[in-house]
């Protein structure tokens, strides 16, 4: 009797030690998996960011169909006050 209840001990303790082995290596390839799929995450974000900056230096602003010049050779499209703060420093106002 007491030989049947060693090897019942023996065999309960292969199979744990064997079980426990497996849950260890899952853990592992968990922990890889997971590390994978953070690094190809911020992989693709950089790329993404990279083509976002690639297309905003490449992206050309066109003048509209009446140009960018009025009628005297400034640019249109300028600050409106403009030309008030130089007649105030042109005379002291």
């Amino acid at each position: 009797m007491r030989a049947r209840s060693e090897a019942r001990n023996t065999a309960a303790f292969a199979v744990s030690e064997i079980t426990a082995g497996t849950f260890k290596k899952l853990r592992l390839a968990i922990l890889e998996i997971i590390w994978s799929f953070v690094t190809f995450i911020l992989l693709a974000r950089a790329s993404i960011v990279c083509w976002m900056v690639r297309l905003s230096v490449l992206a050309v602003r066109h003048p509209p169909q009446s140009g960018w010049l009025s009628e005297w050779g400034r640019l249109k499209g300028g600050c409106p006050g403009g030309s008030v703060v130089a007649l105030k420093r042109a005379f002291g106002l």
